[in-house]
């Protein structure tokens, strides 16, 4: 998923402050669901704009493309989320799809869209503006708002990104379509398949979908990228729940602790560009653990997020030093 930022010669031109502006007004939706009734739920709105944000280095065609695939993806996740079977095949499809998004260079906004789908099934996120309590979480009401919601921001990210911030664009790295893509897919697919269903049977979900998250955000077409992508993925966890733990802990302040979590959302997206891929991990976990979790489960949830983390990374390491093993071994013999 590794990707090269850069401006044109356009985007050279105009002040920083037109870049950082339109930054800016990209997350403006997280300002507005913060000071809005739409409060409690300024999670959803981040998981909904984060794909289209990171798709935008792509070209407006594939960030609208993505804000709408990604309402999609929460929108079947949510239905399917009492049905582990079908959810495992659902991801295992995305698992397809994001593999094919390597060969046209879109594998960043492929991958994160992916993820919105596995928080969906296995954490099965309510919008807070419905009635507590009144709708189920899989229900086809608590569904569509999710959707509705991460559509509104990703469309946000689309329309006014696309006008602010087309100076910025990214060198794909493009893949034909060959061996070492086949057993990417294959492996990317099973271990999600696999994974899905056992976190949807097995766990109570919530904070078990770091797992899925973080084997989307690492298996790549190669062990080595895989493993790489595996340690920063787990070291910038590491560091962004350790901020976290410490704010949790000094912090009592609920309204103050969401408001860090607000400006770690800026940081996040920001440094996704700007940045090397640990910090964007540390900064979007701090994110997500002060915005989505209860102040008294916010701990807790915290040291379970790190630890599926800790869990994933090993899994991918494990899994790509053994792929690749049984594949020099196969073409020793033959």
């Amino acid at each position: 998923m590794e990707m090269n930022y850069a401006l044109d010669e356009e985007a050279r031109k105009k002040p920083i402050g037109r870049l950082t502006l339109g930054i800016l007004l990209c997350v403006l939706p997280l300002v507005i669901s913060f000071f809005s009734p739409l409060r409690p739920d300024t999670a959803l709105v981040y998981v909904g704009l984060l794909p289209a944000f990171v798709a935008l280095p792509s070209g407006p065609r594939v960030t609208f493309g993505t804000a709408f695939a990604t309402a999609t993806a929460m929108f079947l996740g949510l239905l399917l989320s009492d049905t582990p079977i079908l959810a495992a095949l659902l991801m295992m499809g995305l698992a397809v799809g994001v593999a094919f998004s390597h060969t046209q260079g879109w594998q960043a906004a492929g991958t994160y869209v992916a993820t919105q789908a596995g928080l969906a099934a296995v954490a099965v996120p309510s919008a807070r503006v419905l009635e507590h309590g009144v709708h189920a979480p899989s229900s086809l009401t608590n569904a569509a708002t999710v959707a509705a919601v991460a559509l509104g921001a990703g469309l946000w990210v689309a329309v006014f990104g696309s006008l602010t911030l087309h100076g910025i664009v990214s060198t794909p790295h493009r893949k034909e379509w060959d061996e070492d893509m086949t057993i990417f897919a294959a492996t990317l697919a099973i271990l999600l398949g696999i994974s899905t269903f056992a976190l949807m049977n097995f766990t109570n979900g919530g904070n078990a979908w770091w797992i899925l998250l973080t084997i989307l955000v690492s298996v790549a077409p190669t062990a080595k990228a895989s493993i790489t992508r595996a340690f920063q993925r787990a070291g910038g966890t590491v560091v962004g729940g350790a901020i976290a733990a410490l704010l949790i802990v000094t912090i009592d302040d609920r309204g103050l602790l969401i408001t860090v979590g607000f400006i770690a959302a800026i940081v996040s997206a920001v440094s996704y560009i700007k940045a090397p891929y640990w910090i964007f991990s540390a900064s979007l976990t701090l994110a997500l653990v002060l915005l989505a979790l209860p102040q008294a489960r916010a701990l807790h949830g915290d040291f379970q997020r790190v630890a599926f983390t800790i869990i994933a990374a090993l899994i991918v390491v494990a899994v790509s030093l053994g792929t690749d093993y049984a594949r020099k071994r196969f073409s020793q013999q033959s």
